[in-house]
């Protein structure tokens, strides 16, 4: 027989899943420059060459990850102290309203700077990026 899993554990569960987000956040942030230069490349035609001989993209790149990055982080971390307050059985409060509403401010910021990444390296993905954060921040 399967037995029903409480709502304590499913918020604990989900509160661990986010401390995790939140630590690879700050991880993939501190080696962002390495990361670049690793693994985006730029198409020139006959070929691919890595961003890093593209000083103008790529300071793009790293500015418009790392204000990402950053927003993300704020995003997490509203997002652990709303399940915080689950977890101490306190949900219906005006701090959680006003999480949200930063929440909703930081996805609506993350879809204005993919917007400007559509006229830089415009991709489907790009556009499905905008498309889900523009969601979003409307809910």
């Amino acid at each position: 027989m399967i037995e029903r899993i409480s709502l304590k554990a499913v918020s604990t569960i989900t509160y661990a899943l986010i401390i995790f987000l939140i630590l690879m956040n700050l991880v993939v942030l501190a080696g962002l420059p390495w990361i670049i230069s690793g693994i985006v490349t730029v198409d020139i035609g006959s070929g691919y060459m890595p961003i890093i001989y593209s000083a103008g993209l790529y300071k793009y790149f790293l500015i418009f990850l790392y204000i990402v990055g950053i927003l993300v982080f704020l995003i997490l971390n509203e997002l652990r102290k709303i399940f915080k307050s689950c977890l101490m059985e306190n949900v219906f409060i005006l701090d959680n309203v006003r999480r949200l509403l930063r929440m909703d401010i930081f996805t609506f910021l993350v879809t204005a700077l993919f917007q400007t990444k559509v006229f830089v390296v415009n991709s489907i993905m790009i556009m499905i990026v905008v498309f889900t954060f523009f969601m979003a921040s409307m809910f």
